[in-house]
């Protein structure tokens, strides 16, 4: 991953967060019909799984669609929302909410870009024992200053591999990958999905 942004501190990082949320838009009825076909295809891909974890989804909406598939699902972000617990992503374990929990899946949308602390945030996949991650998110090469993007998984020549994505999850196995490029726009975005190796 190439690391497109740097915070003077975790202050100004939550600030800029919070910023962003008041530009972004609300859950429109096609984003949310989204979410219900990801939440339809992972419930017939994973029917033995029941908890799911939506990472950073500001609003309700994500959670709502999971819970309609059968999902117990639960979500966290910085910003306090209808529904949402307050949870750094990179975080989790330091939170009273996540003691002697288990998430199955992990769904990420437009998410995971964001985390201050990488790291952090997969010593939360551990301390869940999550069996699947889902993540959907942006591929860049140039950032508006109130994006707030840390990192960026497409390599400087623009090219992203299954290697690119499999090193930073040590553990689990990638089931598919599917990158778009926008090539007027200058951007594109990628959605994988990962299910934890059989030891």
């Amino acid at each position: 991953m190439i690391k497109s942004k740097e915070f003077e501190n975790y202050e100004s990082y939550v600030t800029a967060q919070k910023r962003r949320a008041v530009r972004g838009k609300k859950c429109t009825k096609s984003k949310y019909n989204d979410f219900v076909k990801v939440a339809k295809s992972l419930k017939k891909q994973f029917p033995q799984y029941q908890n799911v974890l939506c990472i950073g989804s500001r609003h309700p909406s994500e959670i709502k669609a999971f819970n309609e598939e059968g999902f117990t699902a639960v979500g966290i972000d910085l910003i306090k929302s209808d529904g949402m617990i307050e949870c750094d992503m990179s975080k989790i374990p330091e939170h009273d909410f996540f003691k002697d929990k288990k998430m199955d899946i992990l769904f990420c949308s437009h998410s995971l870009e964001h985390c201050l602390d990488f790291e952090g945030f997969i010593k939360g996949v551990e301390y869940l024992g999550t069996k699947v991650i889902m993540v959907l998110c942006p591929l860049r090469e140039s950032y508006s200053e109130w994006d707030c993007t840390i990192y960026d998984f497409m390599k400087p020549s623009g090219e992203i591999t299954k290697e690119d994505i499999l090193k930073y999850f040590t553990g689990f196995e990638l089931l598919d990958m599917d990158v778009k490029k926008h090539r007027r726009k200058n951007r594109g975005s990628i959605t994988f999905t990962l299910k934890r190796s059989i030891a």
